[in-house]
């Protein structure tokens, strides 16, 4: 990632797309991995730019959505791109 952050849709983002491209290799994927590193308490978080609308909005979300799992269980919400086609 280019600049250090804690929303899960900023992380999940490139990890989708690594995943649709290992998706199209030949012969398959067994296994997909990923890692974070260099992680840093929340309390550490640094203004890296002025306008910060979109994380913003995401951090407001994102927090809505802890509440509601904290409140209803962590199944209560999820992404529609992990829910499988019937």
């Amino acid at each position: 990632l280019e600049n250090p952050t804690h929303l899960d849709d900023i992380i999940f983002k490139p990890v989708v797309e690594l995943l649709d491209k290992a998706r199209h290799k030949k012969g398959g994927v067994r296994l997909l991995g990923i890692k974070l590193s260099n992680l840093t308490l929340g309390n550490e978080r640094k203004q890296l730019k002025f306008l910060r609308d979109e994380e913003d909005k995401l951090e407001q979300l994102t927090q809505s959505l802890d509440k509601i799992k904290e409140k209803f269980g962590t199944k209560a919400v999820t992404r529609a791109s992990l829910l499988k086609k019937i």
